[in-house]
């Protein structure tokens, strides 16, 4: 059975999802998925790290920008979540050409999460700047 039908609430479900439509190139599917789960799971950083990216990626950084002012963060989250959100922060400052705060963000997710494959590749990619 489908998880998405049989747990409709269980919202990393719907992430990884939305992820999947991203891989696809399928971002104008994948980003209303990312909005609900942003607005009704506000602590969930995976959502909101995801966001700020596909923002970018479609030419948007002033609302990437707007998500990433009006974030606080939670008290408590996964590490991996923290690492993303501060990896998505990295590429928001590279893409402002704000290198000094791309490498402080991408540094600290590194620190975080320096096995993540994503963090790595951001890492090394605004390392070299």
């Amino acid at each position: 059975m489908d998880i998405l039908t049989a747990s409709p609430d269980f919202y990393p479900a719907r992430f990884n999802y939305a992820v999947s439509l991203l891989h696809q190139k399928r971002l104008d599917e994948a980003e209303p998925i990312l909005l609900k789960l942003v607005n009704k799971h506000p602590d969930y950083l995976f959502a909101k790290a995801s966001l700020v990216q596909l923002y970018l990626q479609t030419g948007r950084p002033t609302q990437a920008s707007e998500l990433i002012q009006t974030t606080a963060l939670p008290e408590e989250t996964h590490p991996t979540a923290m690492a993303q959100w501060m990896a998505a922060q990295a590429l928001f400052h590279a893409d402002q050409e704000d290198y000094k705060s791309a490498r402080r963000c991408i540094e600290s997710a590194h620190n975080i999460a320096p096995e993540n494959q994503v963090v790595s590749k951001i890492h090394r990619h605004i390392t070299s700047f």
